[in-house]
C-alpha cells in the first residue's frame, strides 16, 4: 500500500481484494482519505469478518476505487474456500485494457482524436 500512496513508478493500477479494516490495526490515520494516485478496484464481501461492508464502501469512496460487491462471500482467501478465481482475472484484464486505451489516447496525433470524436 505504501508504494501505491507514493505513486511509485511502475504501479499503474491496483486490485485491492478483501483488505483488512484499518481500524482493527489502528492504522486509519496513516492511510489517505483522498483518491489514490492510480486507478483502483476494491473487492469486498458483505460477510467478511476482517472488513465490515460499510467500511469497504467508505474506503472505496475515499480512495476513488471502483467497488465490486461479492455478496456474502466471507473473507476472500484460499482458507475460506476460494480457489481459482476467474473474476479476479477479469478484473485485472479490465485494468490492463483501461491502461492500453489510455496509452493509445496519449500517443494519438491531435487529428486522430478530432476525427474519432
Amino acid at each position: 500500500m505504501r508504494a501505491l500512496l507514493r505513486g511509485t513508478p511502475g504501479i499503474e493500477s491496483a486490485l485491492l481484494v478483501a483488505p483488512a479494516d484499518p481500524l482493527k490495526f489502528s492504522v486509519s490515520e496513516a492511510l489517505p482519505c483522498q483518491p489514490l494516485p492510480v486507478p483502483t478496484t476494491l473487492v469486498a464481501s458483505r460477510t467478511d469478518p476482517w472488513m465490515p461492508f460499510g467500511s469497504s464502501v467508505n474506503w472505496s469512496r475515499a480512495w476513488g476505487s471502483q467497488l465490486v460487491d461479492l455478496g456474502e462471500a466471507g473473507h476472500i482467501n484460499i482458507a475460506s474456500g476460494h480457489g481459482p478465481w476467474p473474476l479476479g482475472r477479469q478484473l485485472v484484464e479490465r485494468h490492463i485494457q483501461r491502461l492500453h486505451r489510455q496509452r493509445r489516447i496519449d500517443r494519438a496525433h491531435p487529428l486522430e482524436i478530432s476525427f474519432a470524436t
